[in-house]
C-alpha cells in the first residue's frame, strides 16, 4: 500500500474540517467545530492496481496554534494552504503561510480556495494571478456541495503513487548500478 500524508493549513474558519471530512467519509456538516491543534483521518484511493492511503492532517488555523503547525509539515507529501473564497480576510492570510510552506521545498502545495458555493470576495482573475505569482497549483472546491473534490482526491492520490514509482524505480536503478 502506498501512503501519502496530506497537510491542510491555512487561516481559521477557512473551510478545512468541512474538507477534510468531505475526502475522507464524503460527509458535509454545517456546524463543524474549530479543530483544536489537529486531527488526523484516511481515504483509500485505487489508481491502476494500486491502493494510495491518503494521510489527511487538519490543522488548527487560529493564531495561537500557528507555531506548532509546521510540525505537522514533516513528512507531507502535499500541503493544502486553504482559504474561504467568500471573505478577503481569508485570503489576505495566503502570504503568511505561503512563507511557512516555500521553507519546505520538497513538498508539493495547492492553494485551495474553499466554499466556492459562495459569493467570492475576489475574481477568479486575480486568484489565478496570485496562484501564478507564487508558482503554485490553485483549485476552488465546496465541501457543501462536493464541487472539484472527487478531481482533487485523485489527483493527490494519483502523484503520491507516481511519486512511489518514481522513487522504487531509483532504488532499483541504485541497487543494479551498485551490484556492476
Amino acid at each position: 500500500m502506498i501512503k501519502g500524508k496530506t497537510v491542510l493549513a491555512g487561516p481559521s474558519a477557512a473551510g478545512k474540517s468541512t474538507l477534510v471530512w468531505r475526502i475522507a467519509k464524503n460527509v458535509y456538516s454545517e456546524d463543524a467545530q474549530p479543530t483544536i491543534q489537529s486531527a488526523y483521518l484516511e481515504k483509500n484511493v485505487m489508481i491502476g492496481k494500486n491502493e494510495v492511503k491518503l494521510n489527511i492532517w487538519d490543522t488548527a488555523g487560529q493564531e495561537r496554534f500557528r507555531s506548532i503547525t509546521p510540525q505537522y509539515f514533516r513528512g507531507a507529501e502535499f500541503i493544502l494552504i486553504c482559504f474561504d473564497l467568500s471573505k478577503l480576510v481569508s485570503f489576505d492570510e495566503l502570504l503568511f503561510w505561503i512563507g511557512y510552506v516555500d521553507k519546505n521545498k520538497s513538498i508539493k502545495f495547492y492553494l485551495i480556495g474553499c466554499k466556492s458555493d459562495l459569493k467570492q470576495a475576489m475574481s477568479d482573475e486575480e486568484l489565478n494571478d496570485f496562484a501564478k505569482k507564487h508558482n503554485v497549483k490553485f483549485t476552488k472546491v465546496s465541501s457543501k456541495t462536493n464541487e472539484n473534490i472527487p478531481e482533487l482526491i485523485q489527483e493527490l492520490a494519483q502523484l503520491s503513487s507516481s511519486d512511489t514509482q518514481q522513487q522504487n524505480d531509483e532504488q532499483t536503478f541504485m541497487i543494479k548500478q551498485n551490484k556492476e
